[in-house]
């Protein structure tokens, strides 16, 4: 990239014959005429431009003291954080590591759930997930402090999808759902399989 400096030295030569000339015109008027001043051009300043604000991510839902029991009140406490509030953190954020921490390898709804995730991470969309309540719950303890199991009914509100420049992917409506969750307790909890299906009507 040429500098400055590296301007052809003969483009001054015409402008300093431009200058003399007009000197040499001034001089042969014979009057005491005034010298005309030019005058400057003032630059207005170019406004910043305003950044847009960065949207704040969700805040990792905190874990409620019951998960910390093994009883069938803990398992409950525990299936109802993972549905409730962990599903659609884990959907807005695209974090999946408290997901993952209370997932087993071998449940294949967790799996789904976070290849899903791990979709919308990739390709930079966005899911807006409506809020989850917790319409019932039960748990049932199968084998004292391991084996538990948990039926809830829940309702989520309605979802949407969407691409990285805001067009519409996806759409889900207002929906109840009866969720059956198989837990196993091992010094904390572990999902192992959840069956879900949408409640008619």
């Amino acid at each position: 990239m040429p500098t400055r400096g590296s301007r052809r030295r003969s483009l001054a030569v015409p402008a300093v014959m431009l200058a003399l000339g007009m000197a040499l015109a001034g001089c042969t008027d014979g009057g005491n005429a005034s010298p005309t001043t030019t005058p400057t051009a003032t630059a207005s300043p170019t406004p910043s431009p305003t950044p847009s604000p960065t949207p704040e991510a969700p805040a990792l839902p905190e874990r409620p003291t019951a998960m910390a029991t093994p009883s069938a009140d803990g398992a409950t406490a525990a299936a109802e954080y993972f549905l409730g509030d962990l599903y659609p953190y884990t959907y807005e954020s695209t974090n999946l590591t408290a997901w993952d921490e209370l997932s087993a390898d071998t449940c294949e709804f967790c799996i789904s759930v976070r290849d899903d995730v791990a979709e919308i991470a990739r390709t930079g969309a966005k899911s807006q997930q409506g809020e989850v309540t917790i319409d019932q719950s039960f748990g049932t303890e199968v084998s004292p402090r391991e084996f538990y199991r948990v039926e809830l009914r829940f309702t989520q509100g309605a979802s949407v999808r969407t691409d990285r420049n805001g067009a519409i992917l996806a759409e889900s409506e207002r929906s109840v759902v009866d969720a059956l969750v198989v837990m196993t307790w091992a010094e904390g909890w572990q999902i192992d399989a959840v069956d879900v299906s949408a409640v008619a009507g």
